[in-house]
């Protein structure tokens, strides 16, 4: 009886695969003959990659590179040196300039007094012209 039951599920067991491979037999059948556009472009890709890779290891680039360019990578090193300092001379210039507001508005007051007094003497002037 055991065996029976054993037979039985074996049975059950390529039943289902049968199904399964008959299932995809029609699936393979249904599908165009002509490969589809994700073959099309995975096909040159991957016979072309080895190819690209060895011609990418054989070949030296930064002999193709102007100097300007080999140069660019310490100039990005010298940069955040150069930043450094301009905002040290920024500052610098920062504490410098109130004192320099300051002299700057003692001059122009000076000016003004300078002016009123002049305008103050030819009024006088003219006055004791009048009289």
């Amino acid at each position: 009886m055991a065996q029976v039951q054993l037979l039985q599920s074996q049975k059950d067991e390529l039943e289902k695969q049968k199904a399964k491979v008959e299932a995809e037999v029609a699936s393979l059948k249904a599908r165009p003959s002509y490969p589809d556009i994700n073959q099309l472009t995975n096909l040159p890709v991957t016979s072309f990659k080895p190819k690209f890779s060895k011609l990418l290891a054989s070949h030296h680039f930064a002999s193709c590179l102007p100097n300007a360019l080999k140069k660019l990578s310490s100039k990005f090193t010298e940069l955040p040196r150069e930043i450094k300092e301009l905002k040290k001379h920024v500052q610098d210039m920062e504490i410098e300039l109130p004192g320099d507001l300051k002299e700057i508005i003692t001059k122009l007051v000076l000016r003004i007094l300078r002016s009123i007094f002049t305008l103050v003497y030819a009024v006088v002037q003219k006055l004791e012209k009048a009289f």
